[in-house]
């Protein structure tokens, strides 16, 4: 069984002065910075998991800019800090990083969404996707099928059909890229596939796999010579939502004693 090594952090060894020590409390104590600091410190002391699940919804919501994530699972998050085990382990970590994070989404009977996904944070890359097999050894797997793929852009990410081409060369490495170009127009609200000279059962395959929606051919686009699918890349509903909601507006901050 692989298993993915979580680093405890490391407690600073440093000492303050006691003088500059007593200053650094009371500077922290006064104004609205030490009451914040305070509340947050009460907050987490009652919901110690708080930081754990905001780590998983931050990472969350960067991959699902770079691909559609199953919708009502809560994933397990890890971050590799021993890449080279993994990688004698698993080819799935090939290109690992000390530092990476995996979204591990084994929490479904759906055995089509168990997956993980590979991703790095200092470099917004999705690295690899894979299926999960649950039977006894939690080993993720590539895809054998065969077939010719076009990818077009359908955002405003320069790019972004690159990254896609590096993914499915992971994930299935004997497909083929027919043709990579940027989409009729950049305001596709979500990655779809569209089905050319592909078999319906591979279509829905690749579909479940990545989570797109099967539509016909777009107004618009042409599809691409030779290609058995066609991928055309979307932004998330998360970036829409996160776009129309307004700014919060900053109201003066009224200082009160916390309530014990």
């Amino acid at each position: 069984m692989t298993e993915i090594i979580v680093p405890t952090p490391k407690k600073s060894k440093k000492k303050l002065p006691s003088i500059l020590l007593v200053s650094l409390v009371l500077n922290l104590a006064l104004g609205f910075f030490g009451y914040k600091t305070y509340t947050d410190f009460k907050q987490y002391k009652e919901d110690p998991q708080k930081i754990e699940r905001e780590e998983v919804a931050a990472v969350v919501a960067e991959v699902s800019k770079l691909i559609n994530l199953p919708d009502n699972i809560e994933p397990v998050l890890a971050t590799v800090s021993d890449a080279e085990a993994l990688k004698a382990e698993q080819p799935f970590f090939a290109n690992s990083e000390n530092g990476d994070k995996v979204l591990l989404y084994t929490q479904t009977e759906d055995e089509a969404l168990r997956k993980a996904y590979l991703y790095r944070p200092s470099e917004k890359r999705l690295l690899n996707v894979a299926p999960i097999n649950i039977g006894g050894n939690n080993q993720v797997q590539t895809q054998d099928d065969s077939f010719s793929m076009g990818i077009y852009n359908g955002t405003n990410i320069e790019g972004l059909q690159d990254e896609m081409e590096g993914l499915m060369a992971k994930v299935y490495p004997n497909a083929t890229i027919a043709s990579k170009a940027n989409a009729s127009r950049n305001d596709y609200a979500k990655s779809v596939l569209v089905k050319l000279n592909a078999s319906d059962e591979l279509t829905q395959k690749v579909a479940t796999f990545f989570n797109l929606e099967i539509v016909d051919l777009p107004a618009g686009e042409q599809a691409p010579e030779g290609a058995d699918l066609l991928l055309i890349l979307g932004t998330t509903q998360q970036e829409q939502a996160a776009a129309q909601t307004p700014e919060p507006t900053q109201e003066p901050v009224q200082e009160e004693p916390a309530e014990e």
